[in-house]
């Protein structure tokens, strides 16, 4: 099953989340939040937990823009993944991106910035050398994935570093 540090979405609970994360020393300080509609969330500088209301992990989120991986760079280690979901983000001037591994409950997150794309608006050119901004481990069932994702969302067959749709 998909999973980072030991902790696998759909079978973690909260109080083991917690004590992995405690013995992290990179993860510094893991705060509680408590937000609409998720309910509470373990943050820390870099990442943050979901729960469902059995406190089971459903997603875990990893922010990795810092890290300046490409989009190249993760499809040479885990291959080319199956769907390519499209969404508008802050007012259409950026498209978030996020490319599927369905079978993994792996899926890596990008922004696009809308300004760069070709003049039709519905088109999304996606480059080998794009900046990977996010990393999110899901049940391999990806239903979490699916009941969050806001909309709109266009979904498509990977068909490589090409114009989609």
């Amino acid at each position: 099953p998909p999973c980072w540090e030991n902790i696998v979405p759909g079978l973690t609970d909260r109080q083991e989340a917690e004590q992995v994360l405690v013995n992290i020393p990179e993860i510094g300080k893991v705060d509680v939040v408590d937000v609409i509609p998720y309910g509470p969330i373990l943050r820390w500088n870099h990442g943050n937990i979901i729960f469902d209301d059995n406190n089971v992990v459903q997603e875990i989120e990893l922010k990795v823009a810092f890290l300046n991986l490409t989009l190249e760079e993760l499809v040479n280690i885990y291959g080319f993944p199956k769907h390519v979901v499209f969404r508008e983000w802050s007012g259409g001037t950026d498209i978030s991106v996020d490319l599927l591994y369905p079978e993994l409950g792996l899926v890596f997150g990008l922004f696009l910035d809308a300004s760069n794309q070709v003049p039709d608006p519905e088109a999304v050119i996606l480059n080998p050398s794009d900046e990977i901004w996010h990393i999110y481990f899901y049940d391999t069932s990806m239903e979490y994935y699916y009941s969050i994702i806001q909309q709109p969302q266009r979904q498509y067959d990977w068909k490589g570093y090409a114009t989609y749709p």
